[in-house]
């Protein structure tokens, strides 16, 4: 099956509770590759925790093995009822 959404094309990912992503009820973690992109874009810097690659791999898999998950031009979404993972691309990389 080919991935809906490729690693190289991600800016960031997010995983949480439904309802909400502006982090209250989840997390954004960052690609060690896109975390100055993403401390330039919200125009302050990156923690350590928010770059996490097993996370985003985790994210990613999860994202790509279900068929439910919807690609919706800038990112690619999926509700599993518990939980929400998205898959932020990079801009130029759409």
């Amino acid at each position: 099956m080919e991935p809906k959404i490729k690693r190289e094309a991600v800016l960031k990912v997010y995983s949480g509770r439904p309802g909400c992503c502006c982090g209250c009820r989840g997390k954004y973690t960052y690609r060690k590759e896109t975390a100055a992109i993403g401390a330039e874009e919200r125009g302050y810097s990156m923690d350590a925790g928010e770059v996490n690659e097993g996370v985003v791999t985790k994210v990613l898999n999860v994202i790509n093995n279900d068929p439910r998950s919807v690609d919706e031009g800038g990112h690619v979404f999926l509700d599993t009822g518990a939980r929400w993972y998205i898959a932020y691309r990079i801009r130029a990389l759409k």
